[in-house]
């Protein structure tokens, strides 16, 4: 080798010697933060004038001495003799058991007992156009906050102090995002599971409407899934099987729609933009539109795309609270022509944030993911929006007891932390 390639190469190796000098150095001086139950959630990394970059460590999926104090899961499956296999996690380990037919999952997780019932496999209704003479309460984007949905149902009237129905012949609707940010989604599901039978039982209905963050647990795309939660399932199975149709709530989820219209009102998650509008479909047409695509996602057509997953669909469309980068805001003679193609006096969604539910556009739009922000929920009585007063606000998911420490090049859960966001590019779903 001649002279100047010796130089070169020995150029190269001292200045990846003081890259990965440099770079050990600047992790040494990191900040790790876990949950409170040692799944690690994200590292900061030293900035410029005392900023802090953060790393999505809660994308590798690791934990260091795991310590689940409330139950992740039950994941439940159905078998071909119909009784169920269920799994969960609690502790540092996912525990199994085998029920019955006809028979309860009774589990125990820290001090905690519950117990889970199961019903025969869901049905899909396509009809999604319904008459009550009773009241209709609305809310939505609930991020598996299953205490507050509890005070909220109990302020309505919706449950009673037990946590049961109390609505009678009364029609519930949840307008979305059942799913991500809050570490409880499973326990928020299975209460919703519950409580339509109940209602069901009382002449009632509970109406499971899909959002955008029930697509994204359904193609696998994790990015606002809740660090300990999200790991808590990946000791099961990948994140988007333990919703798969075998599953008892996957399967339930399947069945459910994107929209429907009770009396003078249409409730969806984000809103009817231009697009979804002149594509003339019907309820029922863009329900089983939506439907088929959960279980075909990578196969769609791109027309089929925008009007399910698209910025301008059903569960992504924002324009009824403010204009985007994709689209103006809506107009009053955008409302009024998706009022007169559907046939109703209201349209009410979730997905904005709102600081009030008083009614946009001349009255015809009510936006219920007010409750960051006001203590506010709505009632539809005798066809006419009633505004009720809750006793407090929704707050986002907080883990109060994160533990914090210093990064270490000599802890080997630490650097899977770190090099494991690299490895979580390959599960983003393509199409």
């Amino acid at each position: 080798m001649k002279k100047w390639g010796i130089r070169l190469l020995k150029a190269a190796s001292a200045l990846l010697l003081l890259f990965v000098v440099v770079f050990g150095v600047w992790l040494e001086n990191a900040t790790v933060v876990r949950t409170s139950g040692g799944v690690y959630q994200a590292i900061y990394l030293p900035f410029f004038n005392d900023r802090r970059i953060k790393w999505r460590a809660d994308f590798s999926i690791t934990a260091d001495e795991p310590n689940i104090q409330h139950i992740q899961g039950p994941i439940v499956e159905r078998k071909a003799d119909k009784s169920f296999a269920a799994q969960w996690a609690c502790g540092n380990s996912v525990h199994t058991a085998e029920v019955g037919e006809y028979d309860p999952l009774k589990v125990t997780c820290g001090d905690k007992a519950y117990s889970y019932d199961f019903y025969p496999p869901a049905k899909t209704n396509d009809a999604a156009i319904f008459n009550t003479d009773g009241p209709v309460a609305v809310t939505s984007d609930l991020e598996g906050n299953l205490d507050y949905f509890l005070r909220w149902g109990i302020d309505t009237g919706v449950l009673n102090a037990a946590g049961n129905w109390a609505f009678g012949g009364g029609h519930l609707v949840v307008a979305g995002d059942m799913f991500d940010r809050g570490r409880y989604v499973y326990d928020l599901l299975w209460f919703l599971y519950d409580l339509e039978q109940q209602a069901e039982a009382y002449g009632g209905k509970v109406h499971i409407l899909l959002g955008n963050h029930e697509q994204y647990a359904f193609i696998g795309l994790i990015k606002s899934v809740e660090a300990e939660h999200l790991w808590a399932i990946e000791q099961m199975m990948p994140y988007p099987l333990a919703l798969r149709d075998a599953t008892v709530l996957g399967q339930w989820l399947r069945t459910k729609p994107v929209m429907t219209k009770i009396n003078n009102v249409l409730y969806m998650h984000g809103g009817i933009s231009e697009l979804v509008l002149s594509s003339g479909k019907t309820i029922e047409e863009l329900n089983a539109m939506n439907r088929e695509a959960l279980d075909n996602y990578s196969e769609i057509s791109d027309d089929v795309f925008a009007l399910t997953h698209g910025n301008h669909s059903l569960t992504q469309y924002r324009g009824y609270a403010h204009a985007m980068d994709y689209y103006p805001e809506a107009d009053q003679g955008l409302i009024d022509r998706t009022k007169q193609q559907f046939g109703v006096d209201y349209l009410v969604v979730g997905h904005s944030q709102a600081e009030t539910l008083a009614p946009k556009f001349g009255g015809d739009v009510y936006i219920v993911e007010n409750t960051h922000f006001s203590k506010e929920a709505l009632v539809f009585e005798d066809g006419q929006p009633v505004i009720k007063p809750l006793s407090l606000l929704k707050e986002r998911f907080e883990d109060k007891a994160y533990q914090i420490r210093s990064f270490s090049l000599f802890n080997m859960s630490d650097l899977k932390a770190f090099f494991g966001l690299f490895s979580a590019a390959s599960r983003v779903p393509n199409r």
